[in-house]
């Protein structure tokens, strides 16, 4: 349970304020429990993401 609180403020709120507005192209992320899919219209714009992702679940 922990996970999910965690992940919500994190993953999907950082998804929905940070990430989204500065991409081109639309993008979705898919979370069910502590597991995650995100798609992306750009590939340049997944490989953005990709690249502080990891930055942002080592906080």
């Amino acid at each position: 349970m922990l996970s999910n609180i965690y992940l919500h403020h994190v993953l999907d709120e950082w998804s929905e304020d940070a990430v989204r507005p500065r991409l081109k192209g639309s993008c979705s992320l898919v979370r069910f429990a502590d597991d995650f899919v995100m798609t992306f219209k750009n590939h340049d714009a997944a490989k953005r993401v990709l690249d502080v992702l990891g930055k942002r679940l080592t906080r």
